[in-house]
């Protein structure tokens, strides 16, 4: 999974093992994009209600991330949606 950030390819499954390294559990988050007009698409990370450290391990992965590749906003949900073998859709 691929989008484009200000003309630049971002590899999302690259920053959600960024964010896992970093300390998030990795059943309990994901990077989503959405369109944005100046930047083409923006960086979105959606987690689970309750989920810790998120602000610590976000804090991590931006102080390391290339500015294409950086979180714009996090979304906090109750429940991820997921398959009916559990991965998230």
């Amino acid at each position: 999974r691929v989008v484009k950030v200000l003309g630049e390819l971002v590899n999302l499954q690259a920053v959600e093992h960024a964010l896992e390294t970093a300390g998030l559990p990795r059943a309990r988050f994901a990077v989503i994009a959405r369109p944005a007009e100046r930047q083409g698409s923006e960086l979105l990370l959606v987690v689970e209600a309750g989920v810790e450290p998120v602000q610590e391990a976000l804090g991590h992965y931006q102080a390391g991330a290339v500015p294409v590749a950086r979180i714009t906003r996090v979304v906090e949900v109750a429940e991820l949606p997921r398959s009916p073998l559990g991965k998230i859709r």
